[in-house]
């Protein structure tokens, strides 16, 4: 494919999905602390309101135990890509 090594292009390839699953979920993560920035101190105390700051708090905690294991994924896939793509340029 366009004179690329085949490895290449799935190191490539795979390295944009993750890279764009982790930017979905960043802006997921982003819109989910606005919605917690909304609630203020004196809404906390009631009972209704402190229910949802626990749960948007639940959300971004999942969020987090996703978000650092792809964004590790994605340096590695970019080091391996980067590493693939000079080994080959030093090959020819």
């Amino acid at each position: 494919m366009f004179g690329i090594a085949p490895v290449l292009v799935y190191l490539l390839l795979s390295w944009i999905v993750v890279t764009t699953i982790l930017a979905g979920l960043l802006v997921y993560g982003k819109m989910v602390a606005a919605e917690e920035d909304r609630f203020d101190i004196k809404r906390l105390e009631d009972a209704r309101a402190a229910a949802e700051e626990r749960t948007i708090t639940e959300k971004l905690s999942r969020l987090k135990r996703s978000v650092i294991p792809l964004a590790v994924l994605s340096v590695v896939l970019l080091l391996a890509t980067t590493a693939v793509w000079i080994y080959f340029g030093l090959k020819a």
